[in-house]
């Protein structure tokens, strides 16, 4: 019955039979590039696996491996794994120096990722991105994804949307609003997706969306952008909800993706990706600078003496509960509960410092710290939890092919492997 009422509510889409010949076949896997780590051409060359590039975004790839997660490209976030049509929304919109970026319902990463990769591109810096997950499990992930592709001033919380907008009405130049969905484009990844398929739920998603829309808008300052997308065909949760949210809200207008002469465009199997949706709008007004509250740098002691040593410098430091913060700008005070604000330097343990494994994924950070370069075989050793020969003694960045992959500490001729064991592989 389900599978039935789906197929006729594709129908009325107005999807034909190459349509539904399409929806049979296996989802297509892809990744993008982080381009934090280099240039796209430099990165394509670490690349030890097949790949084909997706028409619409020139970053964003296709890919037929079976455990992606198990290369190097992965391990030293040069990629991150995303079908290719959901890298579109980032991809699609204006950027400029904006102060403030929210992503309201961010987990795993992959909007922020790709409006950072824009970012970076473009050679924008002076930003600060909030990525927000309200699902706690969830924003445990993204903060993973980040120090793993080593991301600098992102600040990290697992909020009620309501509870941001609140707090920081009228502050935002962008708001990314991937929201949860029905998920109808996602049909041939996710089959579980009939299990739950009903008007009730494209509803109840709808309503839910609605809500999130307002959040965003509160959130918006004049002359600030709104980023909508969803994963569904379904017209309540994308072109009719716009629609009705562009008639609520007068001062909100539609403004055309970048490359198009359009405000919203939705993608299918006929694209030859997964389904996306993506609409664009810019609240009226000249936008104006976001007057922050900045925290004080704060100084230990024993942090300072690690920095010193490994001549860290230019850093901004913020204590809590002995983790250890640091930045390559003024810490910001959001006024709001965070997981992570900036780089998670260390912690302090009977007063000695020792340096956390986001310290050595910092692009920024990390090339401070002296570091060691594995082979292929101490590569595999070190991803293993294995201990590795060198004469150092104290902390080393370990890298391979000149990328930071993690710490070690070398004592009496061996290097004691300090990455983390929730990470390590057997290769």
């Amino acid at each position: 019955m389900k599978s039935n009422l789906l197929n006729e509510r594709l129908r009325s889409y107005g999807y034909g039979d190459d349509f539904f010949e399409l929806l049979k076949e296996k989802a297509r896997e892809g990744f993008i590039l982080n381009l934090s780590k280099g240039h796209r051409a430099n990165l394509l060359k670490e690349l030890d696996f097949d790949y084909s590039p997706y028409r619409y975004n020139p970053n964003a790839y296709f890919h037929n491996v079976e455990k992606i997660s198990l290369t190097p490209a992965y391990q030293l976030g040069l990629i991150y794994p995303q079908e290719p049509s959901a890298s579109l929304p980032a991809y699609l919109c204006p950027l400029e120096d904006y102060d403030l970026i929210v992503d309201l319902c961010a987990a795993p990463g992959g909007k922020s990722f790709g409006i950072l990769n824009n970012l970076i591109n473009l050679g924008i810096s002076d930003y600060l991105l909030l990525s927000n997950d309200i699902n706690f499990k969830r924003a445990q992930a993204l903060v993973s994804n980040y120090e793993r592709l080593g991301y600098d001033n992102v600040y990290i919380s697992s909020l009620k949307p309501s509870y941001i907008a609140e707090k920081l009405k009228g502050q935002a130049d962008l708001i990314i609003l991937d929201a949860p969905c029905s998920g109808e484009g996602m049909l041939r990844k996710e089959s579980a997706i009939l299990n739950d398929y009903s008007l009730a739920n494209i509803k109840a998603c709808a309503k839910r969306q609605n809500e999130l829309l307002q959040n965003a808008y509160d959130l918006c300052k004049e002359g600030g952008y709104i980023l909508y997308s969803t994963c569904t065909f379904a017209p309540e949760e994308d072109e009719l909800l716009i629609s009705e949210f562009l008639n609520e809200y007068q001062d909100m207008k539609p403004f055309n993706l970048k490359g198009y002469d359009t405000y919203q465009k939705k993608f299918s199997f006929l694209d030859g990706s997964e389904g996306q949706y993506v609409a664009l709008m810019r609240k009226e007004g000249n936008r104006y600078k976001t007057k922050f509250n900045y925290l004080k740098s704060k100084t230990n002691k024993e942090v300072n003496t690690f920095f010193d040593e490994h001549n860290l410098e230019e850093v901004y430091i913020d204590i809590n509960n002995d983790y250890v913060y640091i930045n390559n700008r003024p810490f910001v005070d959001l006024g709001i509960p965070l997981l992570r604000r900036g780089i998670l330097a260390g912690t302090l343990k009977s007063k000695r410092f020792e340096p956390e494994h986001h310290l050595a994924r910092s692009n920024h950070f990390s090339q401070y710290l002296n570091s060691y370069e594995l082979n292929d075989e101490e590569y595999k050793r070190y991803l293993g939890g294995l201990e590795l020969s060198a004469d150092y003694e104290g902390y080393l960045l370990v890298k391979y092919h000149g990328y930071p992959l993690g710490l070690a500490k070398g004592s009496q001729g061996r290097l004691k492997n300090k990455y983390p064991k929730g990470l390590r592989v057997l290769l």
